[in-house]
């Protein structure tokens, strides 16, 4: 049962779809669950868009909490088209709405930026003051799993290594009051019961080729196990459009739709399916992905694993690239182990990681938020645990993590 209120939102964003379906997801399930207005280009006709967002909540309000979408905090919607689906003109929207929404940052009730597509790695200095000036809270990961760049040793061996910058994990160390903790999700109608005769393929590397997975089809090659990688095929035939029309399959509508789908059946009929979360040891979605399609994970660890419930040996196997061919071979004969590693690591992602969990553990933030008592969260074991500051004059400290 939800004990939460069912919070009024306004959402500020573009209609959009992008290969990553996480943002997509959450706000489908934040739509059933609380009572949700999205507003903006490919949600509203464009004769009837009004720019002034209290204008927008003056109409329709009151609401509990407005939320903007990072490319309008940015404005950098132009930049995305490369790589995003939008059902609208974005170069006539841009020209004719360089500021939209208006006013936000004045809005009467608790306001909140959405960073779930941010390449939290690559922000500039200006970028982070945007942040800084912005008079409310931020839905992004937390600090938890992002490590300084000085920590990563091996990461000059990944082709994005000069980009990388330490910026936006500063402004985490210094805004933990201000972080509204997010990780990926899986729709909960995507956990797939796992179904032995369904497997066509003993091993896959689904994704794109960082150097980590790279050795990973090398080793395996090496050792007789084949794994197919469609991932430069896409990549491929993604360039080939792009050059021919200027849109590539990342920003076509069909074209996400076929990538999910060849990501997703690749995973179930594997087996195994390794993965890792580049050198940036990141918490990528295919840690997420693949034991709720019903492969057994095998994989590099991410950074501070065991706080979003991976363990190794019980829901997941740990290894690098080079021993991959050995833990292989051994899942392969220890068939009842394996499968029970699998169901493990479903129950897991259904406890933890699901799309309506995640929306739960939202709206518990929100009403601590609403209270004036949250202090922060973090993840230990699975849970999102919320730190909040005890009404005025009661005993005590707070709730610890």
């Amino acid at each position: 049962m939800n004990t939460h209120t069912r919070h009024r939102l306004l959402i500020f964003l573009p209609r959009n779809q992008y290969i990553n379906p996480t943002e997509e997801v959450f706000l489908r399930y934040l739509a059933r669950e609380h009572r949700v207005l999205f507003y903006g280009p490919g949600y509203v006709r464009e004769g009837d868009l009004e720019k002034d967002a209290r204008r927008v909540y003056d109409r329709y309000g009151p609401f509990d909490a407005a939320l903007v979408h990072q490319y309008f905090l940015y404005g950098d919607m132009k930049k995305a088209e490369r790589s995003c689906y939008f059902p609208f003109n974005v170069k006539d929207f841009v020209e004719k709405n360089p500021s939209f929404p208006l006013h936000f940052n004045a809005l009467p009730c608790v306001r909140i930026a959405m960073l779930l597509r941010m390449d939290y790695y690559a922000l500039t200095r200006e970028q982070v003051r945007i942040l800084e000036d912005f008079p409310g809270y931020f839905l992004s990961w937390p600090r938890q799993f992002i490590k300084a760049k000085a920590e990563l040793p091996k990461l000059n061996n990944e082709a994005f290594y000069e980009s990388v910058t330490d910026n936006y994990r500063c402004f985490l160390s210094e805004n933990g009051e201000r972080i509204i903790p997010f990780m990926h999700l899986i729709d909960d109608d995507h956990i797939y019961p796992v179904r032995p005769g369904g497997k066509k393929t003993t091993v896959c590397v689904p994704g794109h080729l960082y150097s980590e997975r790279r050795r990973a089809l090398d080793y395996l090659s090496q050792t007789g196990f084949r794994s197919n990688n469609r991932s430069m095929l896409a990549s491929g035939l993604s360039r080939g459009l792009e050059t021919v029309s200027g849109r590539g399959l990342y920003a076509r509508k069909w074209g996400i739709r076929l990538l999910r789908s060849m990501f997703r059946n690749r995973i179930r009929r594997s087996w195994i399916s390794f993965t890792d979360g580049s050198l940036l040891r990141w918490p990528i979605r295919k840690y997420f992905e693949i034991p709720a399609y019903g492969s057994l994970l095998v994989c590099d660890p991410f950074n501070n694993y065991r706080d979003l419930g991976f363990e190794t040996d019980k829901n997941c196997f740990m290894t690098s690239a080079q021993e991959l061919p050995e833990v292989v071979r051994y899942a392969l004969s220890h068939f009842q182990e394996t499968l029970g590693v699998i169901k493990r690591s479903q129950a897991m992602i259904k406890e933890f990681h699901s799309a309506s969990v995640r929306v739960k553990q939202f709206a518990a933030v929100l009403d601590a938020i609403r209270k004036g008592s949250y202090l922060g969260a973090r993840w230990q074991k699975g849970e999102l645990l919320i730190r909040t500051q005890p009404p005025e004059n009661a005993p005590g400290k707070g709730t610890p993590y």
